[in-house]
């Protein structure tokens, strides 16, 4: 490990305080990838070994204990957002997340904050367990909220992590499916 993720890892003991030297790397930069396995138009920011696991899972598990975070994050993104969107969007909660504090929700009502888009959520909560690499496959039928009234319109969907691209590539093939275009922008990819 180097000194600089070492020293980043000990200034997160006051975690409430988080600041971007405690999520991000000395040096390390954006770097725009593209992710046609997701679907064309969706892109990341950075590379999980850019970031501070430790914080970042940590923030996931309770954004309202890491509140600058989202803040953090939503900053480089909304940064990167250039096209006219008639709403934000992210991917669906897991069964055992929280919906009153789900990090992607956090993240995209602090990017829609800073770019003065609405953030609309498209889909409910799934309905099996499962987080992670190729659970979203396993979490049953991914259906629109009830009140998900968004047609021939131009979404933008953030999302804090991609990983395979399964569930933005389904969450993509719904939102078209209404007549959608759809762009997606996630701030962090796994892998090296």
């Amino acid at each position: 490990m180097e000194q600089g993720q070492k020293q980043a890892m000990l200034e997160f003991s006051d975690a409430p305080k988080v600041r971007a030297g405690d999520l991000l790397y000395p040096g390390t930069k954006i770097i725009i990838r593209a992710h046609n396995r997701a679907f064309l138009g969706c892109f990341s920011l950075r590379m999980r070994t850019q970031i501070n696991w430790t914080v970042f899972t940590a923030w996931k598990e309770d954004p309202a204990q890491y509140t600058k975070v989202a803040d953090l994050i939503a900053g480089e993104i909304s940064g990167k957002v250039q096209n006219n969107y008639d709403v934000i969007t992210t991917a669906p909660p897991s069964r055992k997340r929280d919906l009153n504090n789900y990090s992607a929700f956090e993240l995209v009502k602090a990017v829609s904050a800073k770019t003065g888009l609405p953030f609309k959520a498209a889909f409910r909560q799934r309905d099996k367990e499962g987080h992670g690499r190729f659970k979203s496959t396993q979490q049953g039928t991914t259906v629109f909220c009830n009140d998900w009234d968004i047609e021939d319109s131009s979404v933008l969907w953030i999302d804090d992590f991609i990983n395979t691209g399964s569930t933005a590539s389904m969450c993509f093939n719904l939102l078209v499916a209404k007549g959608n275009h759809v762009d997606g922008l996630v701030w962090c990819m796994g892998g090296n």
